[in-house]
């Protein structure tokens, strides 16, 4: 296990490109800022995020032949917020399982959670999203969005959740899964992209959102 505990004004950069940690626990003291970025880690990883503390975590999996990982983010102070953004590229007999939880304990609290999901050939990626908000959790601000895209035989389900004890919180969920966009497609070959260029074109484009999540000075 990998112990990390962020003090105040302190950002903490961290990329694994292997497997050495299989689970991460973290701390983010409060008012501190912390971005772990990941690479083919499919670590469990349980965070509690302090008062007016951000806690950002970037994950790229990618032909990952088998996971089943846990998250969970716990917001514990006033003002904390956190950021969970996961690509995962699934091909052959890749079997992926993903189980997120935001849990919102305290008053003023904001999360985001986006996964972005492509699964090729046989492949196979589960997800599980839960967003929690504690009665005391007011003023709470959250979301959940998985998107799955799918060629050849792949396939993805996705089960968001929400639970919901505060009567002052904005929380929303979204999933949606489908094929690759033929008109695109077609619209791409026409102009003499190879058709397997043009699908690499789509599924980069796809990922985008998540990949523009990262430091103009690194990349996955």
């Amino acid at each position: 296990m990998k112990r990390m505990v962020i003090s105040k004004n302190e950002i903490y950069n961290l990329i694994k490109d292997n497997k050495e940690f299989k689970d991460f626990n973290i701390i983010v003291r409060k008012e501190a800022e912390s971005l772990l970025i990941l690479k083919n880690n499919p670590a469990n990883i349980k965070v509690k995020v302090d008062s007016k503390a951000t806690f950002t975590i970037i994950n790229y999996i990618h032909n990952v032949k088998q996971m089943d990982t846990k998250v969970l983010v716990e917001l514990i102070g006033n003002g904390a917020k956190a950021n969970v953004y996961y690509a995962f590229y699934g091909n052959a007999d890749n079997r992926h399982g993903f189980d997120i939880t935001m849990n919102h304990k305290a008053k003023n609290t904001t999360g985001g959670i986006l996964i972005k999901g492509v699964y090729t050939n046989k492949s196979i990626g589960k997800f599980i999203g839960l967003i929690k908000i504690d009665k005391k959790a007011q003023g709470t601000n959250s979301y959940f969005t998985d998107n799955v895209l799918l060629l050849d035989q792949g396939m993805g389900v996705s089960i968001p959740n929400l639970e919901i004890e505060a009567n002052d919180v904005k929380a929303s969920h979204g999933s949606t899964t489908g094929k690759i966009d033929e008109d695109q497609l077609f619209y791409l070959t026409s102009r003499g992209v190879s058709n397997s260029q043009a699908k690499k074109m789509i599924i980069d484009g796809f990922f985008q959102p998540i990949f523009d999540k990262l430091p103009s000075n690194i990349t996955l």
